[in-house]
């Protein structure tokens, strides 16, 4: 475990630091009572790889200046990495991991919600797996440690609990997700494979194209990743359709986002699946963003949907602020 500190540009610094501590502060206006506080310094921990607990990459823990009573529950904000390209060297996914947790928007959201912020250092390789969106052919993997990334996801969590017990920050059973483009589409796919671990889910710029979470559309079947048809065979999950309309979802996409992997190849969709998609939607991705819509609605899924004028396939400050409202609204409840 290395931690490292951030200075007040929100720049990590190498120097560590020393971990939280407790005072006692009295409350007003009963001068007898005391209430425990827990103060927290601002702390970017990389944490690493444990197969014996069940994960085989490392992942960044950041936790926030925090000053809260010692009962409080927190939720543990999970972003998924996203490097934006293949690449061999897991140096480069582990600095893009790494901005994310520290400096990213993710950061961002992470700061203004006060909640500790999980993000993985999954790899991605060029070629068929692309683990990053959490794809087809990266959950049928079967041995070594690119095996069930989505249970690899659920070992860091529990291990980032069992940290952040251990300070004195106790965390909420369920967890919020956040993710945009690929790391997006990874977020809302894990949300359908382990809802009963999900509180809530922002999702954007997921090419128009939400997982359908049933097993066929217009009689037509849906296997995974574009439904769950075959969800059981190949996870041995059953999928819970009241659990999953317990996750709260937040799902947008820019007007002008055409951004589209269902047309790049073999590493996002099966050639059948290509096909399957656009009958069952559009081969236009903001056509198929609108059916997509439906479709959920259709099927009694409470999400909200939400299309920004005027934006590609970006992040903009409107974005970041209606997902922080999303999630504040969550944790308030």
């Amino acid at each position: 475990m290395v931690v490292y500190g951030c200075d007040s540009d929100n720049n990590v610094m190498q120097d560590p630091i020393e971990p939280e501590g407790i005072c006692e502060t009295e409350a007003e206006p009963e001068p007898e009572e005391v209430i425990l506080y827990i103060h927290t310094e601002e702390q970017l921990i990389k944490m690493e790889a444990n197969p014996d607990k069940g994960f085989y990459w490392d992942y960044y823990l950041f936790i926030p200046d925090l000053s809260i009573p010692v009962d409080s529950h927190l939720f543990l904000l999970v972003s998924p990495n996203n490097t934006g390209k293949g690449d061999k060297d897991i140096q480069v996914h582990d600095a893009a991991a790494r901005r994310d947790a520290s400096s990213s928007w993710k950061n961002t959201i992470a700061r203004r919600l006060e909640v500790p912020l999980l993000v993985p250092v999954f790899p991605r390789e060029f070629g068929k797996y692309y683990t990053h969106s959490l794809s087809r052919d990266v959950l049928l993997i079967r041995d070594g440690n690119l095996k069930r990334i989505d249970l690899q996801l659920i070992a860091m969590i529990e291990d980032a609990r069992e940290f952040l017990n251990s300070k004195g920050l106790t965390t909420k059973e369920k967890v919020l997700l956040n993710g945009f483009s690929a790391c997006g589409t990874f977020s809302n796919r894990f949300a359908v494979l382990h809802p009963h671990l999900v509180k809530a889910v922002a999702t954007g710029g997921i090419n128009g194209l939400p997982t359908f979470p049933v097993p066929e559309w217009e009689g037509k079947t849906l296997r995974y990743s574009v439904g769950i048809a075959d969800l059981e065979e190949i996870t041995g999950i059953q999928f819970e359709m009241e659990q999953y309309k317990e996750v709260e979802q937040y799902i947008y996409m820019g007007s002008l986002d055409d951004n589209d992997t269902v047309t790049i190849g073999a590493a996002y969709y099966s050639e059948g699946d290509k096909h399957l998609i656009w009958k069952i939607t559009s081969r236009d991705v903001q056509e198929r963003w609108v059916i997509s819509q439906q479709i959920y609605q259709e099927l009694g899924i409470p999400a909200e949907f939400k299309t920004y004028e005027g934006v590609g396939h970006t992040i903009n400050s409107e974005m970041l602020n209606d997902v922080v409202v999303f999630f504040k609204k969550t944790i308030s409840e």
